[in-house]
């Protein structure tokens, strides 16, 4: 017997009448995405003040554009010291999001007096 493509087990299909974003499937798939980007705020310690109403405003049009090479899009903050909210997040590609990074990653470790590369137990000779 082969299965019937979309159906869960036991027979059921999708139920979007109790999707938590509602019926729309372009929406749905945003929610895991969001619920992630959320959890991982969390974990990291930084503000997360963003619903998913602001999430699917700031990446509608763009959802398809999000992947993993230089050129995809990816979600930041303007100010990386601010919460994650919609009057602080932009999306920019990947390759740009890098150099955003490591340009506050040396303006951090200037701050604290800190050579670029420095010896630790993992890195003895400090290369």
């Amino acid at each position: 017997m082969a299965a019937n493509k979309g159906l869960r087990k036991g027979g059921r299909g999708p139920r979007p009448h109790v999707w938590i974003c509602g019926p729309d499937e372009y929406k749905h798939q945003m929610y895991i995405p969001f619920l992630k980007a959320k959890a991982q705020a969390k974990f990291r310690e930084e503000p997360w003040e963003l619903e998913f109403e602001d999430y699917f405003t700031i990446w509608n049009g763009y959802w398809a554009d999000r992947g993993r090479d230089r050129d995809s899009l990816c979600m930041t903050r303007k100010d990386w010291s601010d919460s994650w909210s919609k009057d602080n997040i932009i999306l920019v590609t990947r390759l740009e999001h890098c150099q955003r990074q490591a340009a506050n990653s040396r303006r951090v470790w200037a701050a604290k007096g800190l050579p670029r590369k420095y010896k630790s137990k993992h890195n003895p000779e400090g290369l």
